[in-house]
C-alpha cells in the first residue's frame, strides 16, 4: 500500500494544479446505479465535468463538506441559505416585479 499523505499536503498539491485542471461549477445533477453515484457538475446549466464515485466515498464527501460548511457558518456567525430557499425568494421577487 502507498504512503499516507496528510490532508494539508494533499490540498497544497491540488492548489498547485494548472488552470486547465481546475473546475468551477454553480450547479449539479446526481444519479446512481447499483454500485456508483454519478455527479454531473454544471456551469450555468451546462455540464463541465462528470464525476463517478462509490457510495462510501460519496457519503464521506457529504459528511466532510457538511462539517466544513458548519464550521464556516459558526466562525463567520452567518447561516448560508439552502438553494431551495434562495430559489423560492427569487421566484417571489420576480412575481412581485411583474
Amino acid at each position: 500500500m502507498g504512503k499516507q499523505i496528510n490532508s494539508e499536503t494533499r490540498m497544497s498539491n491540488a492548489i498547485s494544479l494548472p488552470p486547465e485542471k481546475r473546475v468551477y461549477f454553480n450547479g449539479f445533477v446526481v444519479n446512481m446505479s447499483a454500485s456508483d453515484i454519478v455527479i454531473a457538475l454544471e456551469l450555468n446549466n451546462e455540464p463541465v465535468i462528470l464525476l463517478n464515485t462509490s457510495f462510501p466515498i460519496a457519503k464521506a464527501f457529504v459528511e466532510i463538506l457538511g462539517e466544513t460548511i458548519a464550521n464556516f457558518e459558526k466562525g463567520a456567525e452567518i447561516k448560508i441559505p439552502q438553494l431551495k430557499t434562495i430559489e423560492r425568494k427569487l421566484k417571489k421577487l420576480n412575481a412581485e416585479e411583474k
